[in-house]
């Protein structure tokens, strides 16, 4: 599958609310697409929904960090929303997932 039909295919597994099949095409597309915030981000959100929190963290600190190392970041706001997701990757987001 060419990456933009996977990108495409990401999105609607996503909308439809596909985590399983969302997850599958994440890990795909995170071999060429590892230091990207959004495809870490998805592939923590999918873990999340799929009840694997724990495994969500590192894909959420992955994220965090890469976002933070963005010349973008500068913003109070976003650093506070990364401030947060650290925290959660750190304590456990078992009784925070049913939130995101």
């Amino acid at each position: 599958m060419k990456e933009s039909a996977s990108f495409a295919a990401l999105a609607l597994a996503i909308d439809n609310q596909d985590y399983e099949r969302g997850l599958e095409l994440a890990m795909g597309l995170s071999e060429n697409y590892h230091a990207s915030v959004y495809i870490q981000f998805t592939i923590a959100l999918c873990l999340i929904q799929l009840g694997r929190a724990d495994a969500a963290k590192v894909h959420l600190e992955m994220a965090a960090f890469l976002f933070s190392s963005c010349q973008d970041s500068a913003s109070i706001e976003i650093d506070t929303w990364l401030a947060i997701l650290r925290l959660l990757a750190r304590t456990g987001l078992t009784s925070t997932a049913s939130k995101l």
